[in-house]
């Protein structure tokens, strides 16, 4: 009951390292050398940065995401010193979001906004986003996508399984309906509390529901035998 008033805390930053590389990207964030950096390219096969449609674009994503800054984005280079590839196809408008990573991550919605409208106004070229925060939401999304698949695969197999091994869809059931109620909610409330001193990684659901399943199969199938041994060795003495 506590646990559901507090909010599970996740590891991210520095803490995701341990030993001298933790100590060292520590010392990196301390001293802000770790900044959420982020890149808008602009790209054309046919186009140059000479090209006023070109020079259109870079300049109102630069102005757009300047005027932005307040939502969190902020210290875009100057025009001057942007990166322009050596055959002047592609160009970077190069920016930071403010906060740490998890911070940075909720904060990317105004600068997508800004890219999404830029390639509405500018369909001849193109005009994508990426960066420490976006890559780091991305990775994120595709790894909680995987391990959600791996729950929604496992689910039916386990059952199939089990209706096999017990030859009965009631005692089928029975693990896998414990498995996901009480001892997972136990076993969620019991994390919550101490990733407070110490942060948990942001799967760990997941992990502790496949595992708190599995677990459950396993009891149910030794009890299945030891009740089926017990039978044979009451029939055996009748």
């Amino acid at each position: 009951m506590v646990s559901n008033v507090v909010s599970q805390k996740t590891i991210h930053g520095a803490d995701d390292f341990s030993g001298e590389s933790g100590r060292a990207e520590h010392a990196l964030h301390d001293a802000g050398l770790r900044p959420n950096d982020e890149n808008v390219l602009v790209q054309s096969d046919t186009l140059t940065i000479a090209d006023p449609r070109f020079r259109s674009a870079v300049a109102q994503t630069s102005s757009e995401l300047s005027g932005r800054s307040t939502s969190g984005t902020c210290s875009h280079r100057s025009p001057g010193t942007r990166p322009v590839s050596a055959d002047r196809h592609a160009a970077l408008v190069q920016f930071q979001i403010t906060g740490d990573d998890l911070q940075a991550e909720d904060r990317l919605d105004p600068s997508k906004a800004v890219v999404s409208s830029v390639k509405a106004q500018h369909p001849e070229l193109r005009v994508e986003q990426f960066g420490s925060a976006s890559t780091n939401k991305e990775l994120n999304s595709i790894f909680s996508s995987d391990l959600l698949q791996a729950e929604t695969l496992s689910f039916p197999l386990t059952l199939l399984i089990l209706i096999v091994a017990f030859g009965a869809l009631v005692a089928a059931l029975v693990p896998l309906l414990l498995g996901i109620s009480r001892p997972w909610m136990a076993a969620e409330a019991l994390v919550t509390l101490p990733s407070q001193l110490s942060p948990v990684d942001s799967n760990v659901s997941s992990v502790i529901l496949l595992i708190g399943l599995a677990v459950c199969v396993d009891y149910s199938l030794f009890y299945l035998r030891r009740e089926r041994e017990a039978r044979a060795a009451g029939s055996e003495m009748g």
